[in-house]
């Protein structure tokens, strides 16, 4: 998936035009493969932190982006998942508890379908099962 300023433009709409396009590919790739086959609209964009290099997924712009692929998922009449649940906090602290409220909140609110990353801290690079517990009741 497009990385905001890194493997797309720095604007949230070129990230969104890149996502759309990677998708649709993908799309087509199954229907070909199995005529019929039940597809998602699936997105993990988000954007580059350009201090480290990396995904920061707790940022706002990664809700942003969210909310514009559950619409293109509407538009598209396909179920979608998005990200959220994420934080770039190395800790479950509070850092964390803010991020993760608002990702899963924004994802929620765009009409995401199924929403992932529950448990996950620093960028997606670690796990953790009590942030995990604290994030399925947090969703629920």
């Amino acid at each position: 998936m497009a990385l905001a300023g890194a493997t797309s433009t720095t604007t949230l709409a070129g990230t969104l035009v890149s996502t759309n396009a990677e998708v649709l590919g993908g799309l087509v790739l199954a229907q070909l493969a199995a005529k019929g086959t039940p597809c998602t609209y699936g997105n993990t964009s988000t954007i580059m932190d350009m201090r480290t290099g990396g995904g920061s997924v707790g940022a706002p712009e990664q809700g942003m982006i969210s909310i514009g692929a559950a619409r293109l998922a509407q538009y598209y009449r396909l179920p979608c998942h998005v990200a959220g649940g994420m934080s770039d906090s190395k800790i479950p602290d509070a850092q964390a508890a803010y991020e993760t409220s608002l990702t899963a909140l924004v994802a929620a609110l765009a009409g995401a379908n199924i929403i992932f990353g529950a448990g996950g801290l620093d960028q997606l690079l670690t796990f953790d099962c009590a942030k995990l517990v604290m994030d399925v009741e947090l969703i629920r």
